[in-house]
């Protein structure tokens, strides 16, 4: 269980930093995110969800339907049903 942790607080600094990187030079911008319900959209969304940083932006989410699987358009639905950011 530590090693999992460790692995996802190292992830989760990786991300930020890559946020702090392309996101802040956009400070006080609308930001759409265009998510597809596929396991890296929804860690985007995650970890923007809990990034220190992300008060000094206004995030729009739109989804987006690769019609790649039969499955997509309702997992994506599902997924920002859940959601409650």
């Amino acid at each position: 269980m530590v090693f999992f942790m460790n692995t996802i607080t190292k992830i989760k600094q990786k991300l930020f930093l890559i946020f702090d990187k392309k996101l802040l030079p956009l400070k006080n911008k609308k930001i759409l995110l265009a998510i597809s319900g596929g396991p890296d959209s929804k860690v985007m969304l995650e970890f923007l969800a809990i990034w220190p940083k992300r008060n000094f932006f206004k995030f729009f989410v739109s989804s987006i339907d690769h019609s790649s699987q039969i499955e997509s358009k309702k997992k994506a639905i599902m997924y920002l049903k859940e959601q409650k950011y």
